[in-house]
């Protein structure tokens, strides 16, 4: 890694574990899901981001961002 590489790697890293410990607290908050799904999809990690965006849906009804997030998202 280049400085700047391990810097954005680390960054990611520690927003993850952020992430899932906002989680682990409140497993049912839309707002961390959404963020969570916002986090895989800038990494390219379509498929656990759509995880998250559904579940925001699946607790927000028609969450219009969440609805925007998923058509963003690469098709399965």
């Amino acid at each position: 890694f280049g400085s700047t590489a391990f810097l954005a790697w680390h960054a990611y890293e520690a927003a993850e574990k952020e992430y899932q410990v906002a989680l682990d607290f409140d497993p049912n908050n839309p707002y961390y899901h959404s963020r969570f799904g916002l986090h895989y999809q800038r990494r390219g990690m379509s498929d656990k981001a759509r995880e998250h965006f559904n579940r925001v849906m699946e607790l927000n009804g028609q969450d219009p961002v969440a609805q925007q997030n998923l058509k963003e998202l690469k098709p399965l």
